[in-house]
């Protein structure tokens, strides 16, 4: 007869739990028991952040007759407008131009091809997204006071934060304002 290892592991699925849950902010683990990656990296607030940030508050504060059609009010005349952020990455640029606001166009223009991280700050509490019944209208967010107060250097925030599961797991780092955000640069290493 020959000798088979046992197909029942050494530990209990409640002891990999807390297995996990002590590696997995350091330096990321392997669940034994579904082979998984499991890691929640420190990500940091950079210029595309930043700047989509920048481009919403602008938009924000655009008169009504002046909106494109991909904003929208909302229900009560002194909230910010609902604003659609995929629509925006991609023809904001162009309505910044069309308004004068050349400079931020070109800021903004580069950012057009990153992807759901432009809305990571919602973590934060600067925008807010459109709910109907409970459930979220994809792509709808709108600014908030901290958003506008972090833009205008009236408010600092925390630089550095950690996800897992698009759930907020911790903010920490140094108060960063919107200039030194606006100079970092995005770098995958980060990640």
């Amino acid at each position: 007869m020959t000798w088979a290892p046992s197909p029942w592991p050494e530990w209990t699925i409640a002891e990999e739990r807390q297995r996990l849950q002590e590696n997995y902010l350091l330096h990321g683990t392997k669940c034994r028991a579904c082979d998984q990656n499991v890691k929640a990296p420190p990500r940091h607030i950079d210029c595309v952040i930043a700047r989509c940030v920048k481009v919403m508050v602008f938009l924000s504060e655009l008169h009504p007759d002046d909106w494109p059609t991909w904003m929208r009010p909302g229900r009560f005349a002194n909230k910010p407008p609902w604003i659609h952020v995929p629509t925006m990455m991609r023809y904001g640029a162009d309505l910044l131009e069309q308004m004068g606001e050349q400079q931020l166009a070109n800021q903004f223009r580069p950012l057009t091809a990153q992807g759901g991280y432009r809305t990571i700050v919602h973590h934060y509490g600067m925008i807010i997204p459109w709910m109907n019944r409970g459930k979220q209208r994809s792509g709808w967010w709108r600014i908030a006071v901290l958003a506008s107060d972090w833009v205008y250097g009236r408010e600092k925030i925390q630089g550095t934060f950690r996800t897992y599961n698009n759930r907020l797991i911790q903010i920490e780092g140094a108060y960063i304002t919107w200039d030194e955000a606006n100079r970092k640069r995005f770098n995958n290493r980060d990640i």
